[in-house]
């Protein structure tokens, strides 16, 4: 609607337009994309195609790495963070996210939820030795591949080998009373640390604890947020090949 009356006015800017269409791709497929994959999908030529993308990397909202593939930049992330903070959200589970940190001694992320995209935008991380790289800005989908996902009760979902061959994560769901759902907390390990056993017995339980403790407020408030009450509907994610 908004662009419609911008055209209608006479005051939108063909290559901002552009710009945003291809910056927009890359959230849409949610994996690293080369020039000529968005060239291709855009229909823009290859020689504005190219400056676009140079632009766009030049102040940060894309990024490029040695083999040519785009990726949304820190600017990108950055501005997530800041539309997270706004909303509250990230002010809440931020002593949270710390403690559950602090009690698995592992990486502890906030995923955001827009759509069927889930990306990876606050990271608390831990003190071990072997640690996974920071994961932020990381976009997982729903829809992948079973094998790779095991549902659990509350809508909790273990996921070994999307992110990297050597990664677990395990993820739980973040809902408003109201049933608008908000994003996930992600424990993310190294594989050799995920036993069947430790995420049964530690993860899920110190996950559920630290949401349920976080959140001591009237279930009559409909702001409060809570999470793992009722019925979930199965989901799977990760991330885009």
């Amino acid at each position: 609607m908004a662009g419609k009356e911008a055209k209608k006015n006479g005051y939108d800017v063909k290559c901002v337009q552009e710009g945003l269409s291809l910056f927009g791709l890359l959230l849409k497929f949610g994996k690293a994309m080369t020039l000529a994959e968005l060239q291709a999908a855009t229909g823009i030529s290859k020689t504005k195609t190219f400056r676009l993308l140079t632009t766009l990397e030049s102040t940060g909202v894309l990024a490029k790495d040695r083999q040519g593939l785009y990726t949304p930049g820190t600017q990108a992330f950055l501005a997530a963070r800041r539309i997270l903070s706004g909303d509250g959200l990230l002010r809440i589970l931020q002593p949270i996210l710390r403690e559950i940190a602090e009690s698995l001694d592992e990486a502890v992320y906030l995923a955001k939820k827009n759509g069927n995209k889930v990306t990876m935008v606050h990271m608390v991380d831990c003190t071990q030795s072997i640690r996974v790289r920071s994961l932020v800005g990381a976009v997982l989908h729903e829809g992948s591949d079973r094998h790779y996902c095991r549902e659990f009760p509350n809508g909790v979902i273990v996921s070994t080998g999307q992110l990297d061959p050597e990664i677990t994560t395990v993820a739980m769901p973040i809902t408003l009373l109201g049933g608008h759902e908000r994003g996930f907390i992600v424990v993310v390990t190294p594989t050799f640390r995920a036993s069947q056993e430790r995420i049964s017995e530690q993860i899920i339980p110190v996950l559920r604890n630290a949401v349920l403790q976080g959140w001591d407020v009237p279930e009559s408030r409909s702001s409060a947020a809570y999470f793992g009450k009722g019925p979930q509907k199965s989901r799977r994610y990760g991330t885009a090949a």
